[in-house]
């Protein structure tokens, strides 16, 4: 009989853990979404490129509608990267997606996403970019530029 109440009382501390497991990885999943858009710099000058960021912060499904206002700039390159950290049994799921952007045309221009997350349409900060002409650089002429080169063997193998 003592066996029997044993096995139950472990079974029954098992459940108990399992269950508080549950409940705390559904308090972590429960954070709010934050959509974050950022760059290097407000001002730019023409043919001076700059990095934008939009951050999808603990939103892992959401989708990128649109980028308003991405139009007056040439996009160079663009890339994503994704982070995950658990910090005190509190989770933080964290995507970029990642521009290099160069203005076509000087003026003011406004940046903002658009994000679907669940459903429901989400909008960023509003980015106000200043873009003005490329100033000369007026410290003078360009002076000349020595380089030193070392070869250290007497033979050059192919892949060295």
């Amino acid at each position: 009989m003592t066996g029997k109440k044993i096995k139950n009382r472990v079974f029954i501390c098992l459940i108990c853990i399992i269950i508080a497991l549950l409940c705390t990885q559904l308090l972590v999943m429960a954070d709010e979404p934050e959509f974050i858009l950022s760059i290097d710099s407000l001002s730019l000058e023409m043919g001076v490129s700059t990095n934008l960021v939009l951050s999808l912060v603990n939103a892992q499904d959401a989708k990128v509608l649109k980028i308003e206002g991405l139009e007056n700039f040439d996009v160079l390159s663009s890339s994503q990267s994704t982070y995950t950290s658990i910090i005190n049994n509190k989770a933080t799921y964290k995507k970029d997606h990642n521009y290099i952007i160069m203005p076509k045309k000087t003026g003011e221009f406004t940046v903002q996403a658009s994000v679907e997350y669940k459903g429901v349409t989400y909008r960023t900060n509003e980015l106000k970019i200043t873009v003005k002409e490329t100033t000369e650089d007026t410290t003078g002429d360009l002076k000349d530029i020595f380089i030193k080169t070392n070869i250290s063997a007497n033979e050059i193998y192919f892949g060295q």
